[in-house]
């Protein structure tokens, strides 16, 4: 018999008691051990982090299943419009130029835009304060990243609309011409 826990989640191997634990398990005890504040929902083995920044959005961070993985993505509360995703796809491919750790991401067909970063999980057993760290890493280029593009992303937006909505009004017709 083994100390193993009896789950499909992915496991990590971490040091001390209890030496191997559920990934979701353990990036709890770190980020929470981190001051975060989490919303943990254990079955879809994700869980929201509350912002640090007033007005922020929480960052979703979702544990993979397909190993020791986690990634963490600002999403922007409302669906990009149609009429400028166009737009934000451009934008967002420039934008991603200038990023090391994290990748912009535009859902054309849903207008989802997204920031993400993830982090693979070493196979070897870690401390808390190694696994806090690795953690922090990706959130905090998640939370840094989407507070200084967000400003930028609404920029787009805003431009890509108003000259939609300029097009619109100003399309010269055969019955205009008459």
């Amino acid at each position: 018999m083994t100390d193993q826990p009896m789950t499909d989640q992915p496991t990590i191997r971490t040091q001390g008691p209890g030496a191997e634990t559920t990934t979701l398990d353990a990036v709890v005890a770190a980020l929470t051990a981190d001051g975060r504040t989490l919303d943990v929902d254990r079955d879809l083995e994700t869980f929201d982090v509350a912002p640090l920044v007033a007005g922020s959005e929480p960052v979703l961070g979702v544990v993979l299943t397909t190993g020791p993985a986690v990634v963490f993505y600002a999403v922007r509360s409302e669906l990009v419009p149609a009429a400028a995703r166009g737009a934000v796809a451009g934008w967002a491919t420039r934008e991603n130029t200038q990023l090391s750790t994290s990748a912009l991401e535009l859902d054309l067909e849903r207008g989802m835009l997204s920031l993400r970063s993830g982090v693979r999980l070493p196979d070897v057993p870690v401390s808390l304060e190694v696994l806090r760290s690795l953690l922090r890493g990706a959130l905090d280029e998640v939370e840094s990243v989407s507070l200084r593009t967000g400003p930028a992303a609404e920029a787009v937006i805003a431009s890509a609309l108003e000259g939609a909505a300029a097009a619109e009004t100003s399309e010269p017709s055969l019955e205009d011409a008459r």
